[in-house]
């Protein structure tokens, strides 16, 4: 009897641990959609009220709050002012999360060119001026 339950246990582990994976995997799926719309619903929030002023980065926190990644030019207080506004008045709306489950992280906005956005100079190694003795 017991030699019968251990094989229908080491027969059915395979299948429970396969079905627990694709239920994690589903899980992780849901989660990354709603992050998705999330991100989707602010942006669209923040064009209909401000124009293309801003495009959040929205991902999952630490202890289930939201992280909300902003780029946005810093020397411009009425825009930044308003796109906190916005994305705070976004989170607090939702039932599902409280107000302060949501985190904002501000990036200075990189200062655009006549051809386009500047990119910060990339380190080059530094080659030794000693001459390399010649081997006879």
């Amino acid at each position: 009897m017991v030699t019968m339950l251990v094989g229908i246990a080491v027969s059915l582990t395979p299948l429970l641990l396969i079905a627990g994976m694709l239920g994690l995997a589903e899980w992780r799926d849901r989660r990354r959609a709603a992050r998705y719309a999330r991100q989707i619903e602010l942006t669209e929030a923040i064009h209909r009220e401000l124009g293309a002023a801003a495009a959040p980065v929205v991902e999952d926190g630490p202890g289930g709050r939201w992280l909300v990644n902003l780029t946005l030019p810093l020397d411009q207080p009425a825009l930044v002012t308003s796109v906190l506004r916005i994305t705070e008045k976004f989170f607090g709306a939702r039932p599902s999360r409280a107000a302060s489950q949501f985190r904002i992280v501000l990036t200075p906005a990189t200062p655009r060119t006549a051809v386009g956005l500047t990119r910060p100079a990339r380190p080059r190694a530094v080659s030794p001026r000693t001459p390399i003795p010649a081997v006879r």
